[in-house]
């Protein structure tokens, strides 16, 4: 897509493609005209633009503005994500892609467009990063944010085969959400991973089937729930308003719903249940990976999933899910 394209008004004066001769040396110096305005821009041309990519163009772009004064920086990739425009944003650096976003900001002219549809490969990668298995490597990361992993351990922990956590790393750290530390990889934005994972994440990824339970209050209900999972075999765990309940309560609630590996007839008959199609207060969610339990922890005699997964299930809960996501985050995540 042509510039003109992206941003119409621009006319381009001149285009010089430069050889490239150290570090400070863009790809394309092209001078343009908006209205009444002249500028160069320096152009750094990316095969990718995954944040990786984008820093080593903002410090060439930054040595080259200093041999070309009063130009203007701007990054030229594939597709550039909403993570990497606010990367290039707070660099002051522009950028355009193939997708037809872009970005210009110099001399009181401000040019943004937005496409809302990703391009399929973009697409891919994502669900790709998200996938339910490779998830586990996130979870284990943002619950043991401070701490130095090596890759075998890394995959132990999160258990998934070695050759799988070496992709899912070798993605975080194209998306600088991991840096290496010599020998070790370190979570380098905790709060940028959990929410480029918020934005792909909805609880309804899981199997759920709603029952009416008899219980006087959703406590009651929770008190019920613990005794009976004390006698089953399977994982069990409390997630939403009733998990948030026992951590970060903020906000009143109805409805309980829990993760188990328990068959439905085992919770059925423990609890008495009667299958609905609507106004249930319980729900049983078949979890979409067993990572769901990673972290998981005893509060006042019930299970209850780990921060990260509570966090993720709450926020795009239609019910006053995203104030609770947001109470639990500051009260006990912390970034």
């Amino acid at each position: 897509m042509r510039l003109q394209q992206l941003a119409p008004g621009i006319k381009v004066l001149r285009s010089k493609k430069e050889v490239r001769r150290g570090a400070s040396q863009p790809d394309l110096i092209v001078d343009i005209r908006y209205r009444d305005k002249r500028k160069t821009l320096l152009l750094d041309i990316k095969s990718s633009g995954e944040p990786a990519f984008l820093y080593k163009a903002i410090s060439r772009l930054h040595l080259a503005s200093g041999r070309w004064p009063d130009s203007y920086p701007v990054v030229v990739a594939p597709y550039v994500s909403p993570r990497g425009r606010e990367i290039l944003r707070e660099s002051r650096v522009g950028f355009f892609d193939l997708a037809g976003n872009c970005l210009l900001e110099f001399d009181g002219v401000y040019i943004e467009r937005r496409e809302a549809t990703k391009p399929p490969a973009a697409r891919r990668q994502q669900r790709a990063l998200f996938a339910p298995v490779s998830s586990r490597i996130h979870r284990v990361l943002l619950h043991n944010a401070d701490r130095r992993w090596k890759l075998r351990d890394l995959a132990q922990e999160a258990e998934v085969s070695l050759g799988l956590a070496h992709r899912v790393a070798q993605r975080l750290l194209g998306e600088t959400f991991l840096e290496k530390e010599e020998r070790f990889l370190v979570l380098r934005d905790p709060p940028g991973l959990l929410d480029a994972w918020r934005e792909a994440y909805r609880y309804l990824i899981n199997e759920i089937r709603t029952y009416h339970a008899a219980a006087r209050t959703p406590q009651h209900l929770i008190r019920r729930i613990a005794e009976a999972g004390s006698r089953t075999n399977g994982r069990y765990a409390l997630t939403l308003h009733a998990g948030a309940s026992l951590v970060a309560p903020f906000v009143r609630f109805n409805d309980v719903h829990i993760y188990t590996e328990e068959p439905a007839e085992t919770w059925v008959e423990a609890l008495d249940l009667r299958e609905v199609e609507f106004g249930g207060n319980f729900s049983l969610l078949a979890p979409y990976d067993a990572g769901v339990f990673y972290a998981a922890h005893e509060v006042d005699g019930a299970v209850v999933v780990g921060d990260v997964q509570l966090y993720l299930d709450l926020y795009h809960y239609p019910a006053r899910g995203r104030e609770q996501a947001d109470f639990l985050r500051e009260r006990r995540l912390k970034f």
